[in-house]
């Protein structure tokens, strides 16, 4: 009988993206989404969605989801509020750029966020996101206090106010949900 060799763990580096999209073995944008599953923007799940052209339409069981949900449209210089339409299935319908505002804040009506809300057919649940661009990720009371109102404003429609988050850098972010603030 043959002795079986030990298995010794590679030691081999990750491979270097950009080579890869130089080599021809993957395309910018599967290069740009595997530095963001990297990062920790997307789950791998997501990304191979995307990757593969197959229908998007993402099912939020986490605050995790719901952040790769909103992430992209949160990204730049200034902070944004940003609404995410799911239905009862919590299956994402729709995602939208409310405001826009300063590198500080952003200010956003409760009647503006239902009124997008109710005009999405099917729509029976939100989740509500806004981007620190500082990279502070603790919410100010100002953001307590908003989410509070739109549950409220959710609660009066017949709505579910599924999450708050706040989104950071890098695939930072707090959850409302998960720190017990709503």
């Amino acid at each position: 009988m043959s002795e079986m060799k030990e298995r010794v763990p590679s030691t081999r580096r990750k491979p270097d993206l950009l080579k890869m999209v130089e080599r021809g073995y993957i395309s910018p944008t599967e290069c740009r989404i595997l530095g963001q599953i990297r990062e920790g923007i997307w789950t791998e799940e997501t990304a191979e969605r995307i990757i593969c052209g197959l229908p998007y339409r993402a099912v939020i069981t986490s605050a995790t989801h719901g952040r790769d949900a909103v992430a992209r449209h949160c990204a730049g210089p200034v902070e944004k509020f940003v609404l995410a339409v799911l239905d009862s299935g919590n299956a994402l319908l729709h995602t939208e750029v409310l405001t826009e505002g300063s590198d500080r804040m952003t200010v956003c009506d409760v009647s503006q966020v239902l009124r997008t809300a109710l005009a999405v057919p099917g729509g029976s649940g939100i989740i509500i996101a806004h981007n620190h661009p500082s990279g502070r990720m603790e919410p100010s009371e100002q953001d307590i206090e908003m989410a509070k109102r739109v549950k409220a404003g959710c609660t009066a429609v017949g709505m579910r106010l599924v999450d708050a988050l706040i989104i950071g850098w890098r695939g930072n972010f707090l959850s409302f949900v998960e720190r017990s603030l709503l």
